[in-house]
């Protein structure tokens, strides 16, 4: 298992405040931090396009990939994506 000091998740939400709430409220034991962006600072900065957007940051804050969209063939290519930059 990973602590935080190898990978640390952060869900950036971009619905109203009250529709962020609802939807983390059953997260509320979830080991990442949530937080909301109502008006879509972070996507904007990095340059988001569609939802979910995926981003792996290096520790020295550059983008490492990008993962635009879900399909069941992406779940394997962040895995891989995760691992290599945990391990590099």
């Amino acid at each position: 298992m990973l602590g935080p000091d190898k990978l640390r998740v952060v869900a950036v939400n971009i619905e109203e405040r009250d529709q962020f709430r609802e939807a983390t409220r059953p997260l509320a034991d979830w080991k990442s931090t949530l937080t909301n962006d109502p008006y879509q600072e972070a996507f904007s900065k990095y340059k988001g396009s569609g939802i979910p957007y995926l981003l792996i940051i290096s520790r020295d804050g550059k983008v490492r990939q990008v993962f635009r969209g879900y399909s069941e063939e992406s779940v394997r290519k962040v895995v891989a994506a995760v691992a290599d930059a945990v391990n590099n």
